[in-house]
């Protein structure tokens, strides 16, 4: 069941830098997470580079720490679900 308050990516390049938006008044973009994609071509690994923790599947993944993420997975940019 998909939840229309996030959105599925798409990553067509061998890299990508995801970005959002500070603050909902605020046009500029702030990154927080490098993606690029693995070898075996069914993988990617996502690097933290936010000063927050963001969860990947369920799991923490701290600033400057990497988790391997598949299609499907669900990357939230900070500890709580609502935010």
């Amino acid at each position: 069941q998909s939840d229309s308050r996030y959105l599925d990516v798409e990553i067509r390049s061998d890299e990508g830098e995801i970005c959002s938006e500070i603050s909902a008044t605020s046009s500029d973009k702030h990154s927080w997470c490098k993606i690029a994609r693995n070898s075996d071509l069914c993988s990617a690994t996502m690097e933290n580079k936010s000063s927050n923790t963001i969860l990947v599947d369920g799991a923490e993944v701290g600033n400057g720490d990497t988790a391997v993420i598949k299609d499907g997975s669900e990357i939230i940019p900070g500890p709580d679900r609502e935010g």
